[in-house]
């Protein structure tokens, strides 16, 4: 317990002041960053645009397809009643 006390401050200076990990000014090969290190656009946005469009598009149609299956099942199975109109009592 004692020897852990001090042997930990001791490893965390000689290591710190090794590595660099709590320098509190700038590394010597900082370089400030511009528009030129961002990425340059390649191709048309265009056809890019629309490859996701129809991603979104099939994605949209299958979750509608997959609702109204349900529905249907639900309503066929009996598990699930709408309630569009009061029951009729004298039927």
């Amino acid at each position: 317990m004692m020897l852990s006390r001090v042997i930990q401050p001791s490893f965390r200076r000689a290591l710190g002041a090794s590595c660099g990990v709590r320098s509190y000014h700038a590394p010597s090969d900082f370089k400030e960053a511009t528009y030129n290190d961002l990425p340059v656009p390649e191709g048309s946005w265009q056809m890019h645009n629309d490859a996701v469009q129809r991603k979104h598009n099939m994605r949209l149609l299958m979750g509608v397809g997959f609702f109204a299956f349900t529905l249907i099942v639900s309503k066929m199975s009996g598990a699930f009643q709408f309630n569009w109109a009061p029951p009729m009592k004298n039927k």
